[in-house]
């Protein structure tokens, strides 16, 4: 076996390779893809159906996933409905690889061939099985995955829960890194599943093996890949972009046509490098597997039916375009588009001032939010304040916990976030500020356990005393303090929020769900417009997610950049060039 393997050898060799069956690459990975979507709705989703139905729920969320674990029969399939879903994601992969790895092998490639190592999963192997496709492959960010644990991700506000403490912080980057690593040693493991007869343990001790003193190597081909990609889609919109502005400048006549083809361009390139740099890198996963295995690779010349076959391939494409560009002409946005999702400021602004300060909320005005999300609670002498947390932990100077405090004693206490300082404001103040600052409010009510009867009562009260009732919305993680706050007010505008969901959105009393945006589904959003309730996305914070859920037309997005969000907003109505700037922008903020 070889030592060492060389990054230029192992590119020179993949682009070879590549070049030869481009076009046969693309039919195999869109075969894969429709096997995936078709047996996950097809099985999958009928198993995670049946385990709602067990459990007598329309989803799993944050107020009732404690219950499901209590129930057997919703566990054992979810379990099934897991191990189907990891056995899928791992054919799509072996299948592409099956195809970049064929060229090794004299017999010819069959779909019983594919299937083989399946068969190889020991009971005992599943639970490293599991882990290995759903925790190390998607989170540690390198080397392959597939589809069904592509989209895997931890929602935003659990990581930015994480970084306001310091060894939440430090314990999550230290996780990120192991598992950084775990990848890159397990870099040949499906590789090597798929082409040496050995069960999934020992493909995984066969791939840390074969990456000693290789990981630097593996690391440089990776980074390549990505970086070269990210490069290519810059420069190469880059070029179209200018190049349009100056064809308009010489035809200003034509600036409606220009744009379009200009914009289909640009688009077409982007998915056509992502689309290049995941066959690039399923390529190199083969190529330098057999270099350090020692395996001589061969290629075949193009046949002449072959080359036909890349003729009506290339056809095919110029039609796609055409038929793109014909579409994007028609649905050009222009100077009359009328968009109604809300933007709302959580917290208020959090980037000058401390969450929900009155200096947040003063700030936040500025940016003529459709609303300014804020927290209240209640304290032991009855107090309403706005604040978050059930503790100062985060944001104060002590771990003390807020409920036991009295006004008199809790409004000394200094809150330090970000280089900034405030004070806890009570909920009247808060409201007597947005008033004169004829702002809109959304409360986010925080029940406990200690509440006084009087709490809910009391909060209309105070926003009555501030005469903004028709200015201010409701919101609760808390599904029975939000119920009975409609019921007591049924003209009060309410909303259910849920931070986690998979499945179904159960029917409630409430005028609107807000919801996190990694549990927003299609299924989720179909429930929500049958019962015809409004939707709201939150912690919406990047551009490109904004101008998603913006073009989608959410009811609203709850973002801690409401600035951005204004911006986005206006350049949708402006036009596609201006889209396009944000989305090169996006690219480079994740560089940064």
């Amino acid at each position: 076996m070889k030592q060492k393997i060389k990054v230029r050898d192992i590119f020179k060799s993949t682009f070879k390779y590549i070049r030869f069956d481009m076009w046969r690459y693309l039919v195999v990975a869109i075969l894969a893809e429709t096997m995936v979507i078709l047996l996950t709705k097809q099985i999958t989703n009928r198993l995670f159906d049946l385990a709602l139905v067990s459990a007598k729920v329309h989803g799993i969320n944050n107020e009732n996933f404690l219950g499901i674990l209590f129930n057997p029969i919703a566990i054992i399939l979810l379990l099934v409905m897991v191990v189907v879903l990891g056995s899928i994601g791992v054919v799509q992969l072996i299948a592409i690889l099956a195809f970049a790895d064929r060229k090794y092998h004299p017999e010819s490639l069959t779909v019983k061939s594919i299937f083989a190592p399946l068969k190889r999963l020991r009971v005992k192997d599943i639970p490293i099985f599991l882990i290995y496709i759903f925790i190390i492959m998607p989170f540690g960010n390198i080397g392959l995955t597939s589809t069904v644990t592509s989209s895997l991700q931890i929602p935003l506000f659990l990581i930015d829960f994480i970084y306001e403490f310091a060894w939440m912080k430090y314990a999550y980057i230290t996780l990120g890194w192991i598992l950084f690593y775990l990848n890159l040693r397990l870099f040949y493991a499906i590789i090597i599943f798929y082409n040496e007869d050995v069960n999934f343990y020992e493909a995984l001790k066969r791939s840390w093996k074969m990456t000693r003193r290789q990981e630097f190597t593996i690391l440089k081909i990776v980074a390549a890949i990505g970086f070269l990609s990210v490069l290519s889609i810059l420069v190469g919109s880059m070029v179209l972009l200018v190049a349009g502005s100056f064809i308009e400048t010489v035809l200003p006549q034509y600036q409606f046509i220009i744009e379009t083809i200009t914009n289909t361009l640009v688009i077409f390139w982007t998915f056509t490098t992502i689309a290049f740099a995941s066959v690039w890198l399923i390529q190199t996963v083969t190529v330098s597997y057999h270099e350090l295995k020692g395996t001589q690779i061969h290629i075949h010349t193009l046949t002449p039916k072959s080359r036909r076959r890349l003729q009506i391939i290339n056809v095919g494409v110029i039609f796609v375009y055409l038929g793109f560009s014909a579409l994007l002409y028609l649905d050009m946005p222009n100077n009359e588009l009328r968009n109604d999702t809300q933007i709302v400021a959580h917290r208020g602004d959090t980037k000058r001032a401390v969450e929900n300060s009155l200096e947040s909320l003063q700030y936040a005005s500025e940016f003529k939010p459709d609303y300014v999300e804020m927290d209240v609670q209640e304290i032991s002498d009855g107090t309403i304040v706005v604040f978050h947390d059930p503790d100062l932990k985060r944001v104060g100077t002590n771990s003390n916990a807020i409920y036991p405090y009295t006004w008199e004693d809790l409004s000394k206490e200094k809150l330090i976030s970000k280089g900034h300082e405030s004070t806890i404001p009570t909920f009247k103040e808060y409201m007597e500020l947005a008033r004169s600052l004829n702002q809109k409010i959304m409360v986010e009510i925080k029940a406990h356990k200690t509440d006084s009867p009087e709490y809910l009562a009391n909060i209309m009260q105070i926003i009555r005393d501030a005469d903004m009732e028709h200015m201010v919305s409701f919101q609760s993680l808390d599904k029975k303090a939000i119920v009975t706050f409609k019921e007591m007010f049924p003209n009060a505008y309410t909303g259910y929020i849920i931070g986690f969901n998979l499945g179904g959105i159960e029917p409630m009393p409430v005028d609107f769900y807000s919801i996190e945006d990694t549990s927003i589904t299609t299924r989720a959003v179909n429930d929500i417009k049958n019962q015809k309730k409004a939707l709201y996305a939150w912690t919406i914070n990047t551009s490109d997610l904004m101008e998603v859920y913006i073009r989608t037309n959410v009811n609203g997005i709850i973002t801690d950049d409401p600035e951005t969000a204004n911006q986005v907003k206006q350049d949708i109505k402006n036009g596609p060039l201006d889209r396009l700037f944000w989305s090169l922008e996006s690219i480079v903020d994740g560089i940064n």
